[in-house]
This record gives structure tokens, sequence and C-alpha cells, in this order.
């Protein structure tokens, strides 16, 4: 091989990994992104439709005892060989730091659906559904689920719904003065996963905006409020601390 065809080949070799360098950066930096909205800041971490099989629902270890924290989650994983990407807290639970609904985790049902009255965010009826089932992530009101119960394979139960089919949950209002950190779960129009969590107190009305008129979400769920955390490196979210029952994470 003459010396400019063996420069040539270095010169395509070069460009070839820039150009994979550059197009993994994009992919991995989509995942996480800190945005605006009406005055205030969230950070956001989005699975697309083909990557919801990354998310798992997490509550107790092997020997039977409660995670608890996302901290503890994370050091188990690394123990098993896997790295955890992201994690935040699952939906409502009782004083008893159990599911206080529907909880399903790797096809087992380990929480019922739970209709009853009370006080609180979790009784804003209408209150939702997480799940996964063979056909992707779904959230659904909880007193009309499509599916039965055995065909999910990760569930849980949380509230209120921020939206359903693109109507925001009608006890929120605009100007409300109930503010607090707030995290949720959204669909997509395209079937993906978007979580998100305020950096500043805010009211439902604008979070539940947020998954509606910036991440192009038409159903989505409120998980929790100044209890929240979110796990997520890419921006820096690495101190956790807080006890938690059920929790969300994505390893590789």
């Amino acid at each position: 091989m003459s010396v400019a065809n063996r420069n040539n080949v270095k010169l395509f070799s070069l460009l070839s990994f820039l150009l994979y360098a550059v197009m993994s950066l994009s992919v991995y930096a989509s995942d996480a992104q800190q945005i605006s909205f009406e005055g205030s800041t969230f950070d956001v971490y989005r699975l697309d439709a083909d990557e919801v099989s990354k998310l798992r629902l997490y509550w107790k270890d092997a020997d039977g005892k409660p995670y608890k924290t996302i901290g503890r989650l994370r050091l188990t994983l690394e123990e098993q060989g896997k790295k955890l990407l992201f994690a935040t807290n699952g939906g409502i639970y009782s004083k008893k730091y159990t599911p206080l609904g529907l909880y399903v985790e790797q096809g087992e049902k380990l929480g019922s659906l739970n209709m009853g009255q009370g006080r609180g965010n979790f009784s804003m009826k209408p209150n939702a559904v997480f799940y996964v089932d063979s056909n992707g992530a779904h959230i659904e009101d909880a007193g009309k689920l499509s599916v039965s119960v055995e065909k999910m394979h990760d569930a849980v139960q949380s509230g209120p719904a921020l939206l359903l089919d693109g109507k925001m949950h009608p006890r929120f209002f605009k100007e409300s003065d109930s503010y607090n950190i707030r995290n949720g779960v959204g669909i997509d129009s395209k079937g993906g996963v978007v979580f998100a969590i305020s950096n500043t107190p805010v009211n439902f009305y604008t979070f539940a905006a947020l998954f509606r008129d910036k991440l192009d979400c038409d159903n989505a769920l409120y998980l929790d409020g100044s209890i929240s955390e979110m796990y997520l490196p890419e921006l820096e979210r690495t101190f956790t601390f807080r006890f938690f029952t059920t929790i969300f994470g994505v390893t590789e």
C-alpha cells in the first residue's frame, strides 16, 4: 500500500472514530437535561420507547430487606456488577414503609390497588397507575385500568394523576399557592418514559403543564413532594439520603 493510501486509511479511521464519539455523546447527553419552564428549572431523564425495558422498580433486596435509600440500592447493584445510571423515588407509601397502592415488581404483585377515600395527595382522585407490560409503558386512571394486573411486569400506583389523555387534573389551578418540590413521571407521544423533578418549589398546575407543554406527554403521574430525590450523575445529582419505599432505577 502506498504512503498516500495509508494516510487516507488513517484519516478515514480518525474521522469514523470522531463521528462515532460525537454520535455517542449526543445520545448519552440526550437522556438527561435541565430545562427551564415558567420561571423554574427542572431536571429531566428520558427513556425512548425501545429503552423502557431498562427501567425497573425496586423495593426489597434478595434477603427481603427494603433498600430504603437510593444509595443502598446503588451499592447493592454495584456488588452485582451493575452500574446505576438513574434512580428516583416511586409512588406514595404508608407510614409503615409499604406501597400505599398497587405495586408489581418483576411480575410479582406485592401491593393491591387502593381506591379508598382519605386525606392527602394520593386521595385527590383520580390517581393513577404507572405500569410496564409487553406493549411498553403506560399511565392510566387507577379506576379504569385497561389490562389485568397479571399482565403487568412492573407497576406502581400513586397520585394525583397530573394528566390523563391530555387533560389536567380538575383540582389544579394556576393561581394555587401550594408550592413544593415535586417529581413525577410521564409517557410521551412516542411511548417514551419521562421523569422530572423541580429544583425549586412549584404548584401542581405548573408541574402538570411542564409535562403537557414542554415534555410532550398526554399522561403523567405525580410521585411525591418535598422528600423527593433523583440520582442522575449526568447532571451531577449524586447526593441521596432520604428513606423511600419503592424506587425507580435504570442500570447498565
